[in-house]
């Protein structure tokens, strides 16, 4: 029977190019032999960098990290357009037009803020259970729907020649092939994504990832298994909820909840309608993340496995 490891961690992957989110993610299930993993925020195979991977229980937490915000490095090509939005699709339309400089500034300062963007058709949002990139190959075409985006900054780094580098800070659900295809057509020539780079997410960058290659490195260095604190690419599940506000419950509390009570908590700081990641007063032990309602009752969210509570309790 294989064996595998029990991993209740996040890594910050430092995304390869040409790979697949599901694809880097299944290698890196085999190397650390891990059953239960999954990816926060797919990247496309041309993207390259953060793609947090989720371990065990850490992935019970996903959906807290998944609404924080992103932050992209992306060279766009300006005077052609293709069906994917980037390098590896089809020419559709293509303009030869001098742009100035400041044409450029201009546009990029229509995309701050709230937008209404259309996703691209290759993309895996799905249309009657079916992702889009399904119809697109086979040229069926769909009416794609707005998502309500945020663009919280978007700076131009450099513009040499036809290229331009932008970074863009962003919400959940933006596509950044969506931005550089709006922005070419705003300027009358087309633009495509060349290369993309997400370098953070939240208050998570550069230094808090680790490059595929290095994974194996570790491995051959400390041997066939390790344990989570072996290893500094392994962070807490609360880098999941850092972003929440913490709320600290009694021991009590802690026990009513486990047996599926509901508390009530008096405490005039907090505020209702808002999730709050929770911990034992006393040990400051992060267990979950729940939700106060109207009447300062707090209902659970998401919770740590019985197994993972009763180490808690030890």
């Amino acid at each position: 029977m294989k064996k595998f490891q029990k991993i209740n961690s996040v890594l910050f992957l430092d995304k390869p190019f040409g790979f697949s989110s599901n694809a880097i993610l299944q290698k890196v299930k085999k190397i650390l032999k891990v059953k239960k993993a999954g990816y926060i925020g797919t990247l496309d195979p041309i993207a390259t960098g953060m793609l947090p991977i989720c371990f065990g229980e850490a992935t019970k937490f996903s959906n807290f990290f998944l609404v924080c915000k992103k932050t992209y490095i992306v060279s766009a090509i300006l005077g052609v357009e293709t069906d994917t939005g980037d390098c590896t699709g089809r020419v559709i339309f293509n303009k030869e037009k001098k742009i100035k400089k400041e044409q450029i500034k201009k546009i990029v300062k229509f995309f701050l803020g709230k937008l209404d963007q259309i996703p691209p058709i290759y993309s895996a949002i799905k249309y009657k259970g079916i992702p889009l990139y399904k119809y697109a190959r086979k040229n069926i075409p769909v009416k794609i729907r707005k998502k309500k985006i945020k663009i919280y900054s978007i700076k131009i780094l450099k513009i040499k020649g036809k290229i331009v580098f932008l970074k863009i800070c962003c919400s959940k659900g933006t596509y950044i092939r969506s931005i550089i295809r709006d922005i070419g057509k705003k300027l009358g020539c087309g633009a495509h994504v060349s290369s993309l780079r997400r370098i953070s997410i939240s208050c998570y960058n550069k230094s808090h990832m680790i490059k595929f290659s290095r994974i194996k490195e570790y491995l051959k260095n400390e041997g066939k298994y390790f344990s989570n604190k072996n290893f500094s690419f392994l962070f807490s599940i609360e880098v999941l909820v850092k972003h929440l506000p913490k709320l600290y419950l009694s021991r009590e509390e802690f026990n009513a909840i486990r047996i599926g009570k509901l508390i009530t908590v008096k405490n005039k700081k907090i505020s209702f309608f808002t999730c709050y990641s929770l911990f034992l007063k006393k040990e400051k032990v992060f267990f979950g993340v729940g939700k106060l309602d109207g009447n300062q009752v707090l209902k659970i969210k998401r919770i740590l496995s019985s197994q993972l509570l009763d180490k808690i309790m030890e």
